[in-house]
């Protein structure tokens, strides 16, 4: 009985290793592929290479691609680093809108059927967001970044565009053309601030 105790914890151990070799190859192959695309991009392989950063317009981005993790799905993160006055979160709904069980969930509603109906928002200042919002070129913008995939949130330093697709990454030509494209999005969603 001992005997085939160890040999299934022998076997345990066994594909243990092999699926994190294979996760890990997952990892180092996204990574490269990101680090291909810096130049692209006029960015520089961070140490490790496990970002990119640079500069869009004077403000400093990064591009990092986050592994699974326990609690989360993989993602790529383009964060860009800028003081902003208010915290905020936007994600695509999932589910149809209710409006009284939103409001129980601490969501912050714009008011605007379209746009509550079609995105989560959370905020730490509610009249600063809703003046934010519905400006309609940011409302614009938040909708576009939405609509490629991203979720969009700004902490008080800095705004993170993230989001699980990354096999576009196997495409340089492709990757440079979204990062370009979503850079300059989030530029402009955060630029006006001081």
């Amino acid at each position: 009985m001992d005997n085939i105790f160890q040999w299934l914890m022998l076997l345990f151990v066994i594909v243990t290793s092999i699926l994190r070799y294979i996760k890990g190859h997952k990892v180092k192959k996204i990574r490269e592929q990101l680090a291909a695309v810096a130049p692209m991009i006029n960015a520089s392989v961070d140490p490790g290479r496990r970002s990119i950063s640079g500069k869009i317009d004077d403000v400093p981005f990064k591009i990092k691609y986050q592994p699974e993790l326990e609690n989360s799905m993989p993602r790529l993160d383009v964060i860009l680093d800028k003081k902003l006055p208010f915290t905020l979160e936007v994600a695509k709904r999932t589910t149809p809108l209710d409006h009284q069980e939103a409001l129980q969930a601490g969501e912050f509603l714009l008011e605007d059927k379209k746009f509550d109906e079609s995105f989560c928002v959370s905020t730490n200042n509610t009249d600063e967001c809703r003046e934010y919002l519905k400006d309609p070129l940011f409302q614009q913008g938040v909708e576009l970044v939405i609509a490629q995939g991203y979720c969009i949130r700004f902490t008080r330093r800095r705004a993170v565009f993230a989001t699980p697709d990354t096999q576009w990454l196997a495409d340089s030509e492709q990757a440079s053309a979204s990062m370009t494209n979503i850079l300059q999005l989030g530029h402009s969603l955060v630029a006006e601030f001081e």
